[in-house]
């Protein structure tokens, strides 16, 4: 509501980030440099569990960073967000919460329990575990970690896109907190960038328009709550064939408010092919970023997919996999690094 909004504005009122006077660096730049010495970190963002998608992106998701992932439909992005979240709220002890376009709580529990367990989500849908070895005391193990999560999902079907936001800012206020005017350690995933409105459709308000908007608003959002957050849209039919932002479902302007841009593709047979060894069924491209270095057009992370088990994991570059390769039929790598022209982000 109205009333409830400004309240949470108010509760945040402390951490103005915004301001009308210029901020002049000889008066702040000393605070902040003590600052990082007493506070030293490994990364400067929140770990994705994925190195070379951390490395990609300019050091993980950074707090008022909104990245962005496009999947074509039915490639495995709610999986791989799945996997994402899991390591955050698992590994790093971070608060995760994944918002929700379309999945029910349900079909992401039978993922969880899956992905902890090592059985297949088949499964776990049908209590079959009962009947296998060991099957309900892994089941069991798996729903004693899942209960220590602090992993949240919300569903925001029917939902226009601010109420969402209101729905996310409410959870950040009271399950995560703030300190000192900011919240606390926290993750947002975005699943996924798509109209919520149609009603909100018109000749002055076309579709591209809208996700526009929203994609803004979702950006603003984390940048004034200075919190990360992951969103993914789906890809055209230029994404079987391209590479580039041409390939976002709806417009190529979401790129414009992402902090980063990665693509997220089933691999083709002439990729898996072309390695020795098998390195993953898909793979993440790279497009853009604000603070990654820079990449090879013809580079791209191998990602393996076990969609039995709801577990995605990196494997390596494909660049690394072709060294390995040479060194393997060779015993020596030829250096041809000065010979691939890199694309800055």
């Amino acid at each position: 509501s109205m009333v409830e909004t400004s309240i949470f504005d108010v509760t945040l009122a402390g951490s103005d980030h915004l301001s009308d006077e210029p901020i002049y660096f000889g008066e702040v730049i000393e605070p902040y440099v003590q600052h990082k010495k007493e506070n030293p970190v490994e990364m400067v963002g929140i770990s994705s569990g994925f190195p070379r998608y951390d490395a990609a992106i300019g050091g993980g998701f950074r707090r008022g960073s909104c990245d962005l992932i496009g999947a074509a439909e039915k490639t495995g992005k709610s999986m791989l967000a799945l996997n994402m979240g899991i390591h955050i709220c698992k590994n790093l002890g971070i608060p995760v919460l994944y918002v929700d376009t379309e999945m029910s709580w349900e079909e992401h529990a039978d993922r969880l329990l899956a992905n902890l367990s090592k059985l297949p989500t088949r499964d776990v849908e049908t209590a079959n575990f009962l009947d296998m070895i060991s099957g309900e005391e892994r089941i069991d193990i798996a729903t004693k970690k899942i209960k220590e999560l602090p992993f949240a999902h919300m569903p925001v079907y029917g939902k226009t896109f601010d109420e969402t936001i209101s729905m996310i800012r409410r959870w950040i206020i009271k399950n995560v907190g703030t300190e000192d005017g900011v919240p606390r350690d926290c993750f947002v995933i975005y699943d996924y960038l798509k109209i919520m409105d149609y009603g909100a459709l018109g000749e002055s308000n076309p579709e591209w328009n809208e996700l526009t908007k929203n994609s803004k608003k979702l950006k603003d959002f984390a940048n004034d709550m200075k919190i990360p957050v992951l969103t993914f849209c789906q890809l055209n039919k230029d994404g079987e064939t391209k590479e580039t932002t041409s390939a976002l479902a709806g417009t190529r302007r979401l790129a414009w408010t992402a902090t980063s841009v990665t693509l997220f593709k089933d691999k083709s047979i002439d990729e898996m092919a072309s390695t020795e060894d098998y390195v993953g069924n898909k793979k993440l491209v790279p497009i853009k970023s604000r603070f990654g270095g820079a990449w090879s057009s013809s580079d791209y992370i191998n990602v393996n997919m076990d969609g039995a088990t709801a577990t995605v994991e990196e494997v390596m570059l494909l660049s690394e996999a072709v060294k390995d390769n040479q060194l393997k039929t060779d015993g020596f790598i030829v250096d041809e690094s000065e010979d691939i022209e890199d694309k800055p982000f």
